[in-house]
């Protein structure tokens, strides 16, 4: 999503899907995001990933694998974490890959047992906010594999923010 032009947030939220910007009215009183401190509390975020991975029956990638991204990326990588307000309970996870001028999603994931509050949509506009506020202009939304039909949940999600899908040859 390239944010070129747009000013402030209520311009970047124009640019979503009606649904979206429904679900953000209805969930955002309830969450919050927090970003990870130490590498230390990397389980949390593990969890969700393994979550999502095991509902979709794909193989996840060790504990180990993200402490090294967190060690290999330094300061340039955030992970953040959305939170229900009453209890702190984890919603979603994602890791974030900063540059000057773009910032990747690299993964993510969803808690089953709280699907209803779609901390995805939540985290991705905070994402967006957070770009916005730094002055990067891109987000990349990072990877759509399969099908590009409507049945593809994961391109139906990051259509709903307004993006633009761009194929790469080969990989």
């Amino acid at each position: 999503k390239k944010l070129d032009g747009l000013t402030d947030m209520a311009a970047v939220r124009a640019t979503y899907k009606k649904n979206v910007r429904n679900k953000l009215r209805k969930i955002s009183p309830e969450l919050e995001v927090y970003e990870l401190k130490s590498k230390h509390e990397l389980p949390e975020f593990a969890y969700v990933v393994d979550e999502s991975n095991n509902k979709n029956d794909v193989v996840s990638r060790s504990l180990a694998y993200y402490e090294w991204m967190w060690d290999a990326w330094g300061d340039n990588l955030r992970v953040i974490l959305a939170r229900r307000k009453e209890d702190g309970a984890v919603v979603a996870g994602r890791m974030l890959i900063y540059h000057p001028n773009e910032v990747v999603s690299f993964i993510s994931g969803t808690a089953q047992n709280f699907k209803k509050y779609n901390g995805m949509t939540f985290l991705q506009d905070w994402l967006l906010e957070d770009c916005l506020k730094r002055g990067i202009k891109r987000v990349n939304f990072y990877g759509i594999d399969g099908i590009f039909e409507p049945s593809n949940h994961l391109l139906e999600f990051k259509s709903g923010f307004g993006v633009v899908v761009e194929e790469y040859i080969g990989g």
